[in-house]
């Protein structure tokens, strides 16, 4: 059903047993809001880079808590730089179930310094540096943006 039928939805979820998650249709907490108002969802799907970044992410998930919707954590194809994002977001919001994150083992992370992301066993650790946990080489960066 297309990301915009709200309406579709509600219906969909008044007559599913199985709690209705939404994802790519959320990229600002308005737009929770006005799934929210409808009754039209039972999961919101967490993820940074759909909200531009940590603050929107943040506040989309505050008011899904605030609201009694259920949280998922997922994720792009991303460097540790995002990954690490994601995992502080989710771990803030005590998310326990599995969440949909890879990239690690698609791309490099030339940029990274310091630690990087743990990955043991399938459980991706939180990075405890300051900021996100992950140091940047900004010279890189510079060469790479070029």
């Amino acid at each position: 059903m297309p990301a915009n039928d709200i309406e579709g939805l509600r219906r969909l979820r008044d007559l599913s047993p199985v709690p209705i998650a939404v994802d790519e249709s959320l990229r600002h907490p308005t737009d929770l809001a006005s799934f929210v108002r409808r009754g039209a969802i039972g999961i919101a799907v967490a993820k940074v880079q759909r909200c531009a970044g940590l603050t929107l992410a943040l506040r989309q998930c505050q008011l899904a808590e605030d609201c009694g919707v259920a949280l998922m954590g997922s994720g792009l194809t991303e460097s540790d730089i995002g990954l690490a994002a994601s995992l502080h977001l989710f771990a803030a919001h005590d998310l326990t179930a599995p969440a949909d994150l890879n990239g690690r083992q698609f791309l490099q992370s030339p940029y990274a310094t310091g630690s990087v992301i743990q990955v043991r066993a399938g459980v991706a650790e939180v990075p405890s540096g300051p900021g996100l946990g992950i140091g940047v080489d900004e010279g890189i960066v510079r060469e790479l943006a070029c």
